[in-house]
């Protein structure tokens, strides 16, 4: 049993996972500075912006790090963080999915974000595009909704 384990209990797991995101985001960062050494300010700040939100809590690292990168993506272009990013939205449809069947349209928005930040992982999934009416509505419904206001920086 670790002392950290053995102070902390159950919550042990809980912050070592914390822990592991941030660490994740330190280097998701330090690798973004070094491509883009000119906004290397600017990608200092995706820190303080990056916390995992509601859709992306508990979806794996490797969707976090999707979110992180898309912040880091803002930071060198300089647009707003206050938009729900593509990780938030695959995890908000995941969580959808989870309580009844994404109809067509939500499906293939689904696939459409997965295949664009994860397209190593949906390729093993069998994930392919295809145009659905009303996808470009819907996704814009969905980063309405999933706005973070509380989430601004000025880059």
């Amino acid at each position: 049993m670790s002392a950290l384990t053995s102070f902390f209990g159950g919550a042990a797991a809980q912050i070592g996972r914390a822990f592991a995101l941030m660490e994740a985001c330190e280097e998701e960062i330090a690798a973004a500075k070094k491509r883009h050494r000119r906004r290397a300010a600017a990608i200092d700040k995706v820190f303080g912006v990056s916390a995992p939100t509601t859709p992306v809590v508990g979806k794996g690292e490797e969707l976090y790090r999707a979110h992180v990168r898309e912040m880091i993506e803002r930071a060198v272009a300089g647009t707003p963080a206050v938009d729900a990013t593509d990780a938030e939205l695959i995890g908000a449809l995941c969580d959808m999915s989870q309580i009844a069947p994404l109809n067509s349209v939500a499906g293939q928005l689904y696939e459409r974000l997965f295949l664009k930040r994860l397209p190593q992982a949906a390729r093993k999934c069998g994930a392919s595009t295809r145009d659905v009416f009303g996808v470009d509505d819907f996704e814009r419904e969905m980063r309405r909704k999933l706005k973070m206001p509380k989430r601004t920086v000025t880059w």
